[in-house]
């Protein structure tokens, strides 16, 4: 709090000098417009107070001058679009998905939750409780995180998958100790009884590990032909496309994949994206590309049909597009926890597009 509250003094400073940007004094105005004040009456008190009330990255507005690209938000309690000397500010009174599935658009869709089949071997399989968020798994049964138990066994089985599907996400603790979360539209297999000299999964779509310490079972993940190999860490898997990443968060792995001579070692904080037969390894802010665990889709320089995909798999709809430029670059974030509609009043003010939902069908238009 004491640093945002340094950098918002420092705002309201440069404000009342006249020495902001456009685009800081477009943003100051507008964070003070929904406290019903001027930007020249707030004590430090009342500042920090009013800062928790912020859902825009505040430390981050200073360091971004002059604004090069444009930041899209669709906070809990707000809707901010940011651009080079543009600010576009609408207070939403819904803080909470709304089950009204009505809107301007013709109707409405709920974000995704926790939705996900536990399927074995023996052909046996269950639909797992929808008011749960994750499953704990031991050599005989599984439970539910909060200790009540699944109507499932472990018994005469050798493994098992965790399905989510589009609109769906779960976490699994595996016997072993590591936890794993699954995003919408993707699977991990793994054995109900680890063997002697390794733990090895097998995923699909994209999964975020805890993987417990243990330097006698290197634990593998394999996906799509690449195998990551860990003893102990926390990383992030994206397999759904034909390019994989995978982002490390701490402890350190190694890459390969059957198209490709060479391993590839990581350094927390990197990132390794597999093209043709080469890995291209870069720095990045590995909280934008885990946060989706955390309720937030992240975009950072992303494009339109970057959006599109991910908010497909979340809602589980599927956007008929028309012809329009693609190359317009979005950063900020979107939160998963809000009805569809506010994703599309943003898709509005930003692309000019208008939107009409058709069921499971977003159809776009210019």
């Amino acid at each position: 709090m004491e640093k945002n509250l340094h950098k918002a003094k420092e705002l309201l400073r440069k404000y009342r000098e006249g020495s902001c940007t456009p685009d800081e004094k477009a943003w100051v105005e507008n964070w003070y417009a929904q406290l019903n004040d001027t930007p020249t009456d707030l004590s430090d008190t009342e500042l920090s107070d009013d800062l928790s009330l912020l859902k825009a990255k505040l430390e981050d507005i200073p360091q971004r001058t002059p604004l090069k690209r444009t930041m899209l938000s669709v906070a809990a309690a707000a809707i901010v679009l940011l651009s080079a000397g543009l600010i576009i500010y609408r207070y939403q009174q819904q803080t909470q998905p709304t089950n009204n599935l009505t809107s301007q658009y013709g109707g409405d869709v709920l974000p995704g939750g926790n939705r996900a089949t536990l399927s074995f071997s023996n052909g046996n399989s269950i639909t797992l409780n929808e008011n749960k968020d994750g499953i704990v798994t031991t050599t005989q049964q599984y439970t539910y995180t909060d200790g009540e138990k699944v109507s499932a066994t472990l018994k005469e089985t050798e493994y098992a998958t965790l399905t989510t599907p589009r609109g769906g996400q779960y976490q699994i603790t595996l016997p072993d100790g590591t936890k794993v979360w699954l995003n919408a539209a993707s699977s991990l297999r793994y054995p109900v009884v680890f063997n002697a000299d390794e733990r090895k999964v097998e995923l699909t779509g994209e999964g975020y590990f805890e993987v417990v310490h243990d330097e006698q079972h290197p634990f593998i993940v394999e996906s799509k032909g690449q195998s990551v190999q860990v003893l102990g860490t926390s990383f992030n898997v994206n397999a759904y496309a034909d390019v994989i990443a995978t982002t490390l968060v701490n402890g350190s792995v190694k890459l390969s994949h059957s198209r490709s001579d060479k391993e590839q070692l990581l350094q927390p904080g990197e990132q390794a994206v597999l093209r043709g037969k080469t890995y291209q390894v870069q720095s990045v802010e590995v909280g934008d590309f885990t946060s989706w665990k955390n309720g937030l889709i992240v975009l950072n320089d992303a494009d339109l049909p970057t959006i599109i995909r991910q908010i497909e798999r979340w809602y589980d709809v599927e956007f008929v597009l028309p012809e329009v430029s693609t190359s317009r670059q979005v950063f900020g974030e979107l939160r998963r926890n809000v009805n569809l509609s506010d994703i599309l009043d943003a898709l509005h003010e930003y692309y000019g597009l208008n939107f009409k939902i058709e069921g499971r069908r977003i159809i776009a238009s210019n």
